[in-house]
């Protein structure tokens, strides 16, 4: 990091100005070095002394970098403000000539100049603009607006001085390039004045003005206040099982380069494992396993199997029904025959006119079914709505008529439950007394008592409810289909493309795949014959062959395990471009495409990317995924590269370059640095610093040599 000072009043220019603003080489050069200041502006008001300026940076040689600049007086919209324009070294002596030009023969003191001419003369050499900002004379926010709205995409070269470091934090946070100044007052305690607790310091050290305004360019303050100041989280790495080194991580863009063979994907997925060790919520992507990463995209096994997402039963009473059903045998004639003939054998029997009294007819025991299941339900749910805290969400009188409801509820149930019970339990229990009171009498009186019932009534009623249960599960096993469409991503040529989530019941053509049972527990071929064997029920259930038809589909249940309606609901994942109807399969660059996108979409915190540029094109890296690199960068997210694509590790201006280089034999090196500092460090400190221009360029556009000559090609072309 660098402490810089782009407001240096080294003249006493105009009147009111402190004698003491004025300051020889030696005493600017001697009080920068003791405050550690690396780079300083030169901004007298409404002056630049080029003379003046060529002796200080010749003082300065070694100590810092010293860049031309003047402190303007400047209007607009019949507003007055100062501000400060800074200029490339090399540029001095043009600069030097602008300002002449606009100042003319007029004093520092009656210099007051239009900001459009200022911005429109400086704007060609490549000048930052610094105003003051709620400091006096200062630029208002409404101003301020304008002249960045209207600066387009030179925006980037407006910055902004406020009064002090809290002032620029805040602002910082709201978007804006801020930086502060010492304004210096008295050059020999400038290194007292402006020391730590007032310094503005470089998050990254630049080693020129054009590596700052690189910097700059990030469109984020570039300069590290006292409130958003932010450190690396130094992550372990390992290339290799049998290396480990830390590594600076920034929340910004970390790229990792170097020769192929070097362990860049190991150094990604080391990093991933320690983030989810602490619990980062993180977003990966390997170019190198796209096609089964995507792959997984289209897995079901999460995909839940449940009829109420139709609204149906899975019908497992009605199924353990069907498998327990037995007919209820109507009274064989020959029993009628011998009560009928037997019937004189005792005179006393006529006495018992019991003996000759019918059953009771007993109701259906459907309902009492239905009101048990009922009041199940409201057992289960009472206990949790009051463990759960539920009426929390009403007030309190609308919680109190709530409870009293479910109670009511509760006790109307359990009433009617005991009475279809006691209708169905007393009719039968009076049937069994009166059959056993009929069996006394005969076995006395050595005759038979006449049947208490004919049997034809129940058994087609038997029947019939068998039928009825039948037809409520084929009814809720009738094919049906549901989609749940979700963005999957973009093909320029393709348009918007959705994956697809499918859940449907078994059809009846060959349009359900057995792909679609595989995490079911059944197989397609067993679900078929359970469903054809319940239908055999149907079409035998007033037939002699029944019982044969109610064995068999009970054999296939208990062998298939199919005791409920679940297993018939096949579940698929596929790909469909959003308004067609049939499902698209993308090739394996366009699951690249999508799947890339899908991961940067993603909510996290960190975002590591393998090689992402691997079967994708230059054009869409360029266009597509390096900015929303850059995006998720300046939303302070961790998003870490490893790559062989210039457009990812040079045009993103990364944060942190991470280069990884094959010495000889086992022998690696691992360097840091990044494009503002123009340096490599080995991180053991066992090598001399490489050039980063240097070394980027000869890894990532094959040299010097194949860049130039791949330029010379394009413009033969033109």
């Amino acid at each position: 990091m660098k402490v810089i000072d782009l407001h240096c009043h080294t003249i006493a220019a105009k009147t009111g100005d402190a004698p003491t603003r004025a300051v020889t080489p030696d005493l600017f050069s001697e009080q920068l070095s003791a405050a550690g200041v690396e780079i300083a502006a030169v901004t007298n008001h409404n002056l630049f002394n080029i003379d003046q300026y060529r002796d200080l940076v010749s003082a300065s040689k070694g100590v810092a970098q010293v860049w031309p600049g003047a402190e303007l007086d400047v209007t607009r919209d019949d507003e007055h403000w100062h501000m400060i324009v800074v200029c490339d070294p090399n540029k001095a002596e043009m600069f030097s000539t602008e300002l002449a030009r606009l100042v003319g023969d007029k004093k520092p003191d009656d210099v007051t100049l239009d900001f459009d001419s200022v911005w429109e003369t400086f704007l060609p050499i490549g000048a930052l603009f610094i105003s003051h900002a709620h400091k006096s004379p200062g630029i208002s926010d409404t101003e301020m607006e304008k002249i960045i709205a209207n600066a387009g995409t030179e925006k980037w070269r407006l910055f902004f001085e406020p009064a002090n470091l809290l002032s620029v934090g805040i602002m910082a946070n709201h978007g804006l390039n801020m930086i502060i100044g010492s304004d210096v007052q008295d050059w020999s305690s400038y290194s007292q004045s402006y020391c730590e607790d007032r310094q503005c310091v470089l998050r990254l050290d630049v080693e020129s003005f054009g590596q700052f305004c690189l910097l700059a360019q990030r469109d984020e303050a570039v300069v590290e206040t006292l409130l958003g100041s932010k450190g690396p989280t130094i992550m372990h790495a390992s290339p290799h099982s049998s290396v480990h080194f830390n590594l600076p991580i920034y929340q910004d863009i970390n790229v990792i380069f170097g020769q192929k063979g070097t362990g860049k994907t190991e150094i990604i997925k080391s990093i991933y494992k320690e983030y989810q060790r602490q619990g980062t919520n993180c977003s990966t992507y390997f170019g190198g396993q796209k096609t089964s990463d995507f792959d997984k995209l289209l897995a079901t096994s999460d995909m839940k199997r449940d009829p109420s997402m139709f609204g149906r039963s899975n019908c497992e009473n009605e199924i353990k029904a069907i498998t327990e059903w037995t007919d209820e045998t109507p009274t064989a004639i020959e029993k009628y025959l011998m009560w009928y003939t037997t019937r004189g054998n005792n005179k006393k029997k006529r006495r018992f006119r019991l003996s000759e009294a019918q059953d009771l007819p007993v109701p259906s025991s459907t309902g009492y079914e239905k009101t048990k299941k009922d009041s199940r339900i409201i057992e289960e749910f009472l206990p949790q709505y009051s463990e759960q805290g539920l009426c929390s969400y009403l007030d309190v009188d609308d919680a109190k008529e709530l409870e009293r409801l479910l109670h009511a509820l509760s006790a109307n149930v359990l009433e009617k439950k005991t009475e279809l019970y006691v209708d169905v339990e007393s009719a039968r229990m009076t049937n069994a007394a009166l059959e056993a009171i009929k069996t006394l009498i005969d076995r006395k009186s050595d005759t038979l008592s006449k049947p208490g019932k004919c049997g034809l009534d129940s058994f087609v009623s038997r029947r019939i409810e068998l039928l009825s249960l039948v037809d409520s599960v084929l009814e809720n096993l009738a094919p049906k289909t549901i989609e749940q469409p979700d963005y999957l991503g973009k093909l320029e040529d393709k348009g918007t493309l959705e994956l697809v989530s499918q859940w449907r019941y078994l059809t009846r053509n060959k349009d359900s795949k057995a792909t679609e049972y595989v995490d079911s527990g059944a197989k397609i071929s067993d679900l078929k014959k359970w469903r054809t064997a319940l239908e055999a029920i149907k079409d035998k259930v007033f037939e002699e062959g029944l019982p044969d038809a109610i064995a068999e589909f009970s054999t296939i249940v208990e062998e298939s395990g199919i005791t409920s309606l679940d297993k018939f609901i096949g579940t698929d994942k596929f790909v469909r471009i959003k308004g067609q109807t049939t499902s698209y399969s993308p090739s394996d660059g366009e699951k690249g495409i999508l799947l890339l996108e899908r991961q940067l979409n993603a909510d996290a915190e960190v975002y590591l990317l393998d090689e992402p540029e691997n079967g994708m094109s230059n054009l869409y890296i360029d266009s597509v995924v390096r900015p929303i690199l850059t995006n998720l960068a300046r939303g302070r997210k961790t998003v870490i590269i490893a790559t062989h694509n210039a457009n990812l590790a040079v045009r993103t201006l990364p944060y942190q370059s991470i280069y990884r280089e094959h010495v000889e034999g086992d022998t690696y090196r691992t360097y840091l640095g990044n494009p503002f500092s123009n340096r490599l460090r080995d991180i053991e400190g066992a090598a001399d610093d490489l050039k980063w221009a240097t070394y980027s360029l000869k890894t990532l556009e094959g040299g010097e040599d194949a860049f130039y000559s791949r330029k010379t090609i394009y413009e033969a072309g033109e």
